[in-house]
């Protein structure tokens, strides 16, 4: 019934924010996505990842869908911590187009990961529906947070970036480990 229903679309809004891993990669895509005004980035997640959450019944192993997890940790740890942001002038011009395309493929292979990972974990399409809101709630934040780094000195993005870069290779030796 309605409750049930609603108990699933609960459980699937809670469940990116109930891991270190979704809840850091869905902040890190907001927050290079508005360092690098390029808002298309946190919408190109979504989709991928429910896609992806649907199509999960015939997905990856677990262990692949792990290390692409660690995987995107790292890169975006990596893209996050290097020196260069876009200004907005950069990222609207025409020199940038092999950029646009490799952001795009990143993210969506990200995206690809993580939402399948999520869609092996969870059931039923109210859980996915929940996800994706849940997503797009920890996508936001991350946007708004990106915004805020623009004004605060580099430190504080490459210093997260850092982190995060280390936390997607513990993952990965976890995941090659395990």
């Amino acid at each position: 019934g309605r409750t049930g229903t609603l108990v699933h679309v609960a459980s699937g809004c809670s469940h990116p924010f109930t891991g270190l891993d979704p809840l850091a990669a869905l902040l890190a895509i907001g927050v290079w996505g508005a360092v690098n005004h390029r808002a298309w980035v946190p919408w190109l997640f979504m989709v991928c990842l429910v896609v992806a959450g649907v199509l999960s019944p015939w997905a990856m192993q677990s262990q692949t869908l792990e290390l692409g997890i660690a995987a995107s940790l790292l890169v975006m740890g990596l893209l996050l911590s290097e020196t260069y942001t876009r200004t907005r002038a950069q990222a609207g011009g025409t020199g940038g187009h092999k950029a646009v395309m490799l952001s795009a493929v990143l993210v969506a292979s990200f995206a690809v990961c993580h939402g399948a990972a999520h869609g092996n974990e969870l059931t039923g399409t109210a859980s996915l529906i929940g996800v994706a809101f849940g997503s797009a709630a920890l996508l936001v934040a991350g946007w708004v947070a990106g915004l805020k780094l623009q004004t605060h000195a580099k430190w504080v993005q490459r210093s997260l970036g850092g982190a995060l870069a280390l936390f997607g290779l513990t993952h990965a030796l976890a995941a090659v480990f395990a």
